[in-house]
């Protein structure tokens, strides 16, 4: 999982990188983040991994090849537009 803050015309931009390729995913619709079910267990936390997902970017052989890596039907996935919104739903504010 890499996510690192860039700075860009003097600008702090938080950034992800595909770990497959490396490359920056540019788009939220370009990206996926996933997790490896089988480690999946109540309470305890996973690292994602984050991979280009779209054919107008990278194309699907960044998702496809970090799904070679499991075994069948164990690596679950959801849109990276979606982590943003899982992230705010899940993080209390402070009280």
């Amino acid at each position: 999982m890499t996510i690192e803050v860039v700075l860009l015309d003097g600008l702090n931009c938080p950034m992800i990188r595909c770990d497959v390729c490396g490359k920056t995913i540019n788009k939220q619709s370009d990206g996926i983040y996933c997790w490896d079910l089988s480690k999946n267990k109540e309470g305890k936390g996973i690292v994602p991994y984050f991979a280009h997902h779209n054919a107008s970017a990278v194309g699907n052989r960044c998702h496809d090849a970090l799904e070679a890596g499991f075994a069948k039907y164990t690596l679950g996935w959801s849109h990276l537009s979606e982590l943003f919104q899982m992230l705010q739903a899940n993080v209390p504010t402070s009280k």
